[in-house]
């Protein structure tokens, strides 16, 4: 539900290039489902802030992921968070973050 939607920071830190070039705007997106363009043909540049990744941002910003699949049925959308972190990570975060070693 979007009671507890957390819009999907990938959209702004990562993306997909698969063997072809294709470009796909989230490592969840296995199969490149989402193409927003490819690297074989446009510089990576290019592609990061082409009209397909900025409509991505904004309907993730809107909440309006009906319809793009893999994220109308990703988890990651509503999995329960303290501060950012999923709370099934907390453990690993803290540990690996701030405990001092």
């Amino acid at each position: 539900s979007n009671s507890r939607f957390t819009p999907c920071t990938f959209l702004w830190y990562s993306m997909t290039i698969f063997f072809d070039g294709t470009v796909a705007p989230c490592p969840q997106d296995f199969f490149g489902k989402i193409k927003i363009g490819n690297v074989a043909e446009d510089s990576v540049a290019s592609v990061w802030n082409n009209g397909a990744m900025r409509k991505m941002r904004a309907r993730m910003k809107r909440r309006d992921v009906g319809g793009l699949a893999p994220c109308e049925t990703c988890d990651i959308l509503t999995r329960k968070t303290c501060m950012g972190v999923p709370t099934n990570y907390l453990s690993t975060f803290i540990k690996d973050n701030l405990l001092v070693k």
